[in-house]
């Protein structure tokens, strides 16, 4: 794999942490009275980070090199499995809690929407 990939491979990593520690929050803030406000924060920063991973998975996608190493691909594919089931709980903390936030589907990924 060429430096540069090595180094976007690396970015990826770096903000699906991010990704992963705001949705860690956002499971804690769902266990406790929400301030809209808060969750609000939270989810525009996923979304901040989900642009990221977009580009420099199409630039990823562009380059001339080789597929993933298998460490890098588990890597990459643990991260994503670790955020969506933090996901996956924040959104079954929300949906106990009576309908006090709704749910807007945009594309693979449920958003919560605040009333």
């Amino acid at each position: 794999m060429q430096p540069s990939n090595v180094m976007l491979i690396q970015h990826i990593e770096l903000i699906l942490n991010e990704l992963v520690e705001t949705a860690e929050k956002l499971v804690l803030l769902s266990q406790q009275p929400m301030l809209e406000e808060e969750v609000a924060n939270l989810q525009q920063e996923e979304q901040r980070l989900f642009h990221q991973l977009q580009g420099l998975d199409r630039v990823l996608s562009l380059s001339d090199s080789e597929a993933l190493t298998s460490s890098e691909y588990l890597s990459v594919k643990g991260l994503l499995e670790k955020f969506q089931k933090l996901n996956q709980s924040f959104i079954e903390n929300v949906n106990s809690r009576k309908g006090l936030l709704l749910f807007e589907k945009t594309g693979n990924l449920s958003i919560p929407k605040i009333n």
